[in-house]
């Protein structure tokens, strides 16, 4: 094949002039809106409101459940507590024991205070929350409660057989916590 001569120089520069207009008024045309025609429309969602929800978390009674005296060994007391939640969003609670002053009844974990806890909202089908054992190791799994739901729960506290001359005149003060968690 052969080779294509080149333009001559005055060619060239028309070429390069034409399409130099060419783009020109391409631009020209779009910046005054004469090639083309749109249409646009617009819409809105206003009024978008957005609320938290509420984690309430109660106990029935909330002072002094027990008011044990006098235990013996062997002896056993139960008092019945309620939770409920009072919030707008499902929980999660556990329960917790503490004392702020701790002495055998607390400290000796076999002889010393033990405690069972089941829920006894459906009594022919009670559910075991806490396996007798010291009160000062309470800490139940995680329990659900929808809101506005309650559940009975029964604690049965007692002084083992086992329990001995150290034990005679003793008295212990426990909170029972009740830590709710959002599901």
């Amino acid at each position: 094949m052969g080779r294509i001569p080149p333009l001559p120089a005055v060619t060239a520069l028309k070429i390069l002039a034409a399409a130099a207009a060419l783009v020109l008024s391409g631009a020209a045309a779009g910046l005054i809106g004469g090639a083309r025609g749109t249409f646009t429309s617009t819409a809105g969602s206003s009024g978008n409101a957005f609320s938290t929800g509420t984690l309430v978390i109660g106990v029935t009674p909330a002072k002094a459940a027990f008011n044990a005296t006098n235990l013996a060994p062997g002896d056993s007391v139960t008092a019945r507590l309620t939770v409920r939640s009072g919030g707008t969003l499902p929980l999660a609670y556990r329960i917790t024991a503490a004392t702020a002053a701790p002495n055998i009844l607390w400290t000796d974990t076999a002889r010393g205070l033990q405690l069972t806890v089941r829920d006894i909202t459906d009594e022919t089908h009670p559910v075991l929350l806490y396996r007798r054992g010291p009160i000062s190791a309470l800490s139940t799994a995680p329990v659900h409660l929808e809101p506005g739901a309650s559940r009975i729960l029964e604690f049965t506290v007692d002084l083992p057989l086992e329990a001995d001359n150290a034990f005679q005149g003793q008295s212990l003060s426990v909170d029972f916590t009740f830590h709710a968690t959002q599901e």
